[in-house]
């Protein structure tokens, strides 16, 4: 099941990829394609998996410690990545890419998907508290780390913004989607049944579209140089192997619930993020970089995930 799924991505970048190659759509059409992902279908599907989830009190204390692990563990993957940056040496127009790419991780499909397939509706639910705030992180603190690096590719120092600047920066399309989606699940308000269906069917577009701007970018890559760049290598172990490890030992020194445990160390398994190279496209950074991280973490978690999974399913 957990190989069905990771081949099914691959299906859509592979449509993305063979797109552009063949002339059926030109390369640029990937900037497009992107803001479809970022301004429709990402905020759709955050109102309607909120909206589709019950309000009850031990699901608040649920939400409440996902949030804040959440948080905690985004933070500590950004200074992971600001070492790692520093000690390797990465060139500065790239530091954003490797930041993110430690940070934010694809839980928007793969997690929802395994985690409802190996622990059902509470899996489930947990991955989606979990998704909710990496939105908000990837939309307001994604943006800014790739408007840093769109700076130093360009040899311009990075401006410093206005409370005003930086609020328009953070309060975007995607950000609201979050917002509102929150505000239905804590409130219950019901959306109408011909709204939902809507909501749900631009919703669906995020994944294969998202994968998608992933093939066309990739057309402008190296395979060779994709494999055998250093950082690249370094990136896959730490993404897949050392950095979930490394969370999976700290969380479990605190008494937790074993589910808990699972969905949380699960998230950190995931590759990187679908949404990042179609963010990095819209910032003018280096979004092919960004495209082929997505693209190896996620081949090579064909491999690491199974293994995973099996063994929180033990827990």
């Amino acid at each position: 099941m957990i190989i069905a799924k990771v081949i099914g991505i691959f299906i859509f970048v592979l449509i993305g990829y063979v797109s552009t190659k063949v002339g059926w759509l030109p390369a640029s059409a990937s900037k497009h394609l992107s803001v479809i992902v970022l301004h429709i279908a990402a905020p759709c599907m955050a109102v309607t998996t909120m909206s589709e989830t019950e309000l009850s009190p031990e699901k608040i204390t649920a939400i409440l410690m996902m949030f804040l692990i959440t948080i905690i563990g985004l933070m500590a993957s950004m200074l992971i990545g600001i070492l790692y940056n520093k000690i390797t040496r990465v060139p500065a127009a790239d530091h954003g890419v490797y930041i993110t790419a430690f940070m934010f991780t694809n839980n928007g499909f793969m997690g929802f998907a395994i985690s409802f397939t190996l622990f059902g509706n509470e899996g489930l639910f947990l991955m989606l508290m979990i998704g909710c705030m990496t939105v908000i992180f990837l939309y307001s603190l994604g943006i800014v780390i790739a408007k840093r690096d769109a700076a130093a590719k360009t040899g311009q120092a990075t401006k410093k913004n206005s409370l005003k600047n930086t609020l328009k920066e953070i309060i975007n399309v995607p950000i609201v989607g979050a917002i509102i989606g929150l505000t239905v699940f804590f409130t219950q308000i019901p959306i109408p049944d011909f709204l939902a269906d809507i909501l749900r069917s631009l919703g669906s577009l995020m994944t294969p579209l998202a994968m998608m701007v992933v093939g066309m970018q990739l057309t402008e890559s190296n395979p060779r140089n994709m494999i055998c760049n250093l950082h690249t290598v370094l990136t896959i172990i730490m993404r897949l192997i050392l950095i979930p490890g490394l969370f999976f030992i700290v969380m479990s020194l605190f008494n937790m619930p074993d589910i808990w445990l699972a969905i949380l160390t699960l998230n950190f398994l995931l590759p990187a993020s679908a949404v990042i190279p179609s963010i990095f496209e819209q910032n003018g950074a280096n979004s092919v970089r960004a495209a082929e991280l997505t693209f190896l973490t996620t081949m090579f978690s064909i491999a690491t995930l199974p293994v995973a999974t099996v063994l929180l399913q033990m827990l």
